[in-house]
């Protein structure tokens, strides 16, 4: 039946070009829309998504020609604002972080360099500084070893905690206890976490963690300084006063200074929201051009019989049945569908890895095979209204 199905449509090619280059499109375009849903919901599930539910992140922002002393003056009240807050009953811990906290900026904007293993492997990486409180703050998820506590030395070196995918990079079997080298500075490893997300929908970019304090030592200058608060839930307003009200006690100077405040979870959710309406976008066409397809094959399929009614019934008067030549229809949608995403197969696995793409194609091969049945049943049941004999006499 094959052979003979693949003879016909060569025989009426430019019949049926045009629909199997349309499939062909839809192929293309629904695996596109699938692979684009999967990889965004892979990168959701990725390791490394720090807790921010109750989190605020706090700070102030200088102008950027602002001098070194206002921006000491700028540390000096905000050390003072932390304090403070610190002693409030609904405040569990603050940490002080600088490129550490998530869901702030684009991850292209946090600081890297390489970093640099005994082995002499050397990575790029993202390098955050935090201290001890982030540990209660974020929650990081700790694979292997601890997080570092504030001061301490580890055989006379720094401590430094390291994302998996960083480790995994330096090919290094047992990181713990390894001495690495940043920015001319010696740190030993005390923990691996499992990732540290700077974007909910993106996957762990290699980061080193290192003590805040030496990154940015007490009374050092910036043009901003960056805080993180676990507080209970329900008091975000409450934090929110209780920190302008003790920042415009704290700061007396008139320079240009701005105190800026938000949650953490409404940041994560933003940034969510454009990952989904982006693919959205890119899913509701796929599924328009889809229904639109399905409703043309379903009509050129009724175009299709009606044609060839007298065909049909010859091949009924000779023996064959109704039923084989529905099966036959129905096989002829099947083939023509098997054509036409071969295309499509090769331009998805050639566009995007394999772990993503190779599961998509084979759920798209499947879903249009069947939509393909779907739309011949209909068409194929209107034989059995044939009439052999009476269309026989039509001449």
């Amino acid at each position: 039946m094959i052979k003979h199905i693949l003879i016909m449509l060569y025989n009426q090619k430019k019949k049926f070009t045009a629909v199997i280059f349309e499939q062909a499109l839809v192929f293309i375009a629904l695996s596109v829309s699938l692979t684009v849903a999967l990889d965004t919901f892979r990168s959701y599930q990725s390791p490394g998504k720090l807790d921010v539910d109750n989190v605020v992140y706090f700070g102030y922002l200088i102008g950027r020609n602002q001098d070194s002393q206002l921006s000491g003056m700028a540390v000096e009240a905000m050390d003072v604002v932390k304090e403070r807050l610190e002693k409030k009953t609904y405040v569990e811990s603050i940490s002080e972080c600088l490129q550490f906290i998530p869901y702030l900026r684009p991850a292209q904007y946090y600081w890297g360099d390489s970093v640099s293993f005994v082995s002499g492997k050397k990575v790029f990486a993202h390098f955050k500084g935090t201290d001890e409180a982030a540990e209660v703050v974020f929650k990081p998820d700790i694979i292997r070893g601890r997080w570092f506590r504030n001061g301490e030395r580890v055989n006379g070196l720094y401590p430094a905690v390291i994302t998996e995918q960083l480790a995994v990079a330096s090919e290094i079997e047992n990181p713990i206890g390894k001495i690495v080298f940043l920015n001319g500075r010696t740190y030993s490893i005390v923990g691996i976490v499992s990732g540290i997300k700077e974007a909910v929908l993106e996957e762990s970019f290699p980061s080193i963690v290192v003590p805040v304090s030496v990154l940015l030592p007490t009374g050092s200058t910036g043009n901003y300084e960056e805080l993180a608060a676990r507080i209970k839930p329900g008091y975000e307003d409450d934090f929110a006063n209780d920190f302008y009200l003790e920042w415009n006690r704290a700061w007396k100077s008139n320079g240009q200074v701005e105190p800026c405040l938000g949650l953490l979870s409404q940041g994560k959710r933003a940034g969510m929201e454009k990952s989904v309406i982006k693919t959205v976008s890119v899913v509701i066409p796929a599924l328009f051009l889809l229904l639109f397809t399905l409703i043309g094959t379903v009509g050129i399929n009724l175009i299709d019989v009606e044609k060839r009614k007298r065909e049909l019934a010859l091949r009924v008067a000779c023996g064959a049945s109704k039923k084989s030549i529905m099966n036959m229809i129905i096989a002829q949608n099947a083939v023509i569908t098997g054509i036409s995403s071969i295309p499509g197969i090769i331009v998805i696995l050639l566009s995007f890895p394999w772990e993503t793409s190779l599961p998509v194609v084979g759920f798209t091969v499947v879903l249009t095979l069947m939509l393909s049945v779907l739309c011949a049943l209909y068409p194929a049941f209107k034989i059995f209204s044939m009439k052999p004999v009476e269309l026989l006499k039509e001449e």
